[in-house]
């Protein structure tokens, strides 16, 4: 009865054809330790319930196994054992692989096939006209790798019998995988599309995404402009007469800082003077600004819409604040959608 009641509801999903996938790779496990098998499924959709299932639920959609096939070996790997797909880094180069060994149920360890995924990163895997599969081995927050080339000649005065124990927080913790994703931020001025920085903020990501899927967003406005800067929203305040800028979703996460410039078109996490504090609002830059840059999480690109973005930064507002005095630039909603491999820059 569930499967029923859900496709009723994905029946009423109006979709163009350039968003329907005929196949999806799914992750067996959203979360794999370090010592565990990175295992992918790798289906093809029976029918456009199949599709408006993925692109409402993303990796979710797997538990609808009623609405997917497993696709054969012969789709997935040649004979020799080449695979079908293709696994790239964050900046999209493709990775070689081992032999690949297709079960029959048309899963794949990736870590047997590519071992280097375990050592930490992003990666993305195309196949076919399948939405990418991002598969993100992390760190703790603030124990990169970056930041352990860092604080090197610190780790090195600690002595022997304690280094072991120091070290291995700067080692990979786990592998993430799900369906790549943009975001459809829908305005009272026009829509804007955007893609996301994996790479470089896999844990600010997912939460903007979680409140999007949860409608948080919805009906919000843009409190803050600066023209020639940036457009600020995403406060649960914002359509309040004087708390708009003080508001949140409850909780605060930890900053994701990192070397992405805060460029035209980037979108980025507000926050007060503590680094961690960040919660719901967000910013998207108007120009570029390199003050900004490693102060802030910025985690994602605008790659459609920024004469909307343009049109938004003309609102009057208080040259020094931003404060916005009249009405505010709404955003009707913020909608998370499976990406294709051609907005990421990944050629097949």
């Amino acid at each position: 009865m569930k499967i029923v009641r859900t496709l009723a509801c994905l029946a009423a999903l109006t979709l163009t054809a350039t968003q329907l996938h005929a196949a999806v790779v799914f992750p067996v496990k959203a979360y794999a330790k370090p010592e565990e098998p990175v295992v992918v499924k790798f289906v093809n959709e029976k029918g456009d319930e199949g599709k408006k299932a993925v692109q409402e639920l993303g990796a979710e959609a797997a538990k609808l196994d009623a609405l997917f096939s497993a696709a054969p070996g012969a789709e997935i790997a040649g004979a020799d054992g080449a695979p079908l797909f293709t696994l790239f880094t964050a900046d999209g180069k493709p990775i070689k692989a081992g032999n690949v060994k297709v079960s029959p149920e048309g899963t794949v360890d990736l870590a047997a096939a590519y071992p280097t995924i375990k050592d930490g990163g992003t990666f993305y895997l195309v196949w076919k006209d399948a939405p990418p599969l991002v598969i993100e081995t992390l760190f703790l927050p603030g124990k990169n790798k970056e930041t352990l080339e860092r604080l090197k000649p610190q780790i090195d005065q600690v002595p022997a019998d304690q280094k072991a124990k120091v070290l291995v927080q700067y080692s990979p913790v786990v592998t993430h995988m799900e369906i790549a994703q943009i975001a459809i931020i829908t305005t009272d001025k026009g829509v804007i599309k955007a893609k996301f920085s994996y790479e470089y903020a896999p844990h600010t990501i997912d939460n903007f995404t979680t409140l999007a899927r949860q409608n948080f967003y919805d009906n919000t406005t843009f409190h803050r402009i600066l023209s020639g800067f940036m457009i600020q929203g995403g406060d649960a305040l914002a359509n309040s007469a004087e708390g708009a800028g003080m508001g949140g979703p409850g909780y605060e996460i930890m900053h994701e800082f990192s070397e992405k410039k805060h460029e035209r078109g980037v979108l980025s996490m507000a926050r007060s003077s503590s680094p961690d504090s960040a919660g719901s609002q967000f910013f998207i830059m108007h120009a570029k600004s390199p003050n900004l840059d490693t102060q802030y999480s910025a985690f994602g690109d605008v790659f459609e819409g920024l004469d909307v973005v343009d049109a938004i930064a003309k609102t009057p507002a208080d040259p020094k604040s931003g404060d916005v005095k009249g009405p505010r630039p709404k955003i009707v909603s913020i909608k998370i959608l499976p990406a294709t491999a051609e907005i990421y820059g990944l050629k097949k």
